[in-house]
């Protein structure tokens, strides 16, 4: 721990001298203040990279990578306590399947976000899948498409 935090002071008290030798050439008049900014602009760009690479590197050393390689190819990850409905039941209705398994998802009361990150999708995906569950259930909100789902057995 004493060793991460020489670390840190030394690191900003390099970045503290570069800095103020910066700030002493342009009040000096050598440098103008575009070339100012732009070598303050650069040094927090360097230094947001380094941050970010560290904590990247941090974050995956700390989760192991699950992320599946092809993910058209594997299933998603279904919500274990919905039944399945028959599949005339499905074709009635027009729900898809990836639109059953969103709506499980809103029924078990994830935001848009996280069911994007649990199916491998971006949340533009999921905004799409759930307009279509409204449309096909005819509702306008969440609350609403859950208990009529509910009312036609579709989930739990």
């Amino acid at each position: 721990m004493k060793k991460t935090i020489l670390i840190y002071g030394l690191a900003l008290t390099g970045a503290l001298i570069v800095f103020k030798l910066i700030e002493y050439s342009y009040f000096s008049y050598r440098i103008s203040l575009d070339a100012y900014l732009g070598i303050v602009a650069m040094l927090f760009l360097v230094a947001g990279l380094l941050v970010g690479n560290f904590l990247r590197k941090k974050q995956s050393v700390a989760t192991p990578e699950t992320t599946p390689t092809s993910p058209v190819t594997e299933p998603a990850v279904a919500p274990v306590s919905t039944p399945a409905p028959s599949l005339d039941q499905l074709e009635a209705i027009g729900l898809s399947q990836r639109e059953l398994e969103v709506l499980s998802f809103i029924a078990e009361g994830y935001s848009n976000q996280e069911i994007a990150e649990k199916l491998f999708v971006s949340i533009n995906t999921i905004k799409t899948h759930t307009a279509n569950i409204y449309s096909k259930l005819g509702v306008r909100r969440r609350t609403q498409a859950v208990s009529k789902a509910k009312e036609l057995k579709i989930i739990v």
